[in-house]
């Protein structure tokens, strides 16, 4: 079967000294492409980071870092009165991921052919921050809370990936 496929490769005269250095330049070729693509991946990872598009929320700098998330929203065309009610909804997920996971929550912008989403994510335990608390019916603020994620409850997703809990909230603002 292999010298089938080298005869097509090469001909019926192929030496096999041929065969090994056809197949380590080819192998060669693929490993540098292979490192071309992860170097690019690593720049772009790092330029994310770098243009304020990725940025890590703590529950101390939460105020501080509303300010940046109320920008990124006003500038994808969002009113003021759907500003403040994304606010809240981020505020209270971050809130949510944080208490269950105690590390800092990364959020992510993902803006790609004009669909807009905010990524949040954090390392722990599986916990989905959208299910609603049994004793949320007997407390006034957990019921407030839980009406804000049940409002938008449509744009929201989450999964549990490679030990990260991962929230993806798509905005749908008029151009």
């Amino acid at each position: 079967m292999i010298d089938n496929i080298l005869n097509f490769l090469f001909g019926a005269n192929y030496k096999p000294e041929e065969a090994k250095i056809f197949f380590s330049v080819v192998g060669i070729c693929f490993l540098t492409l292979f490192l071309i693509i992860l170097i690019i991946a690593c720049i772009w990872h790092v330029k994310e980071i770098h243009d304020g598009r990725q940025f890590t929320v703590t529950r101390e700098g939460l105020g501080e870092q509303s300010g940046k998330i109320k920008d990124i929203l006003m500038r994808h065309h969002a009113g003021p009165s759907e500003v403040n009610s994304d606010l809240l909804l981020l505020e209270e997920l971050i809130m949510r991921l944080q208490e269950h996971a105690e590390n800092a929550v990364t959020v992510r912008m993902i803006n790609r052919f004009g669909h807009f989403k905010l990524s949040l994510s954090v390392r722990g335990k599986s916990y989905n921050p959208l299910k609603e608390d049994e004793d949320a019916k007997d407390n006034g603020e957990n019921y407030l809370r839980g009406m804000i994620l049940q409002a938008k409850k449509s744009h929201i997703s989450y999964k549990h990936s490679f030990g990260k809990n991962i929230v993806m909230i798509e905005y749908k603002y008029k151009e």
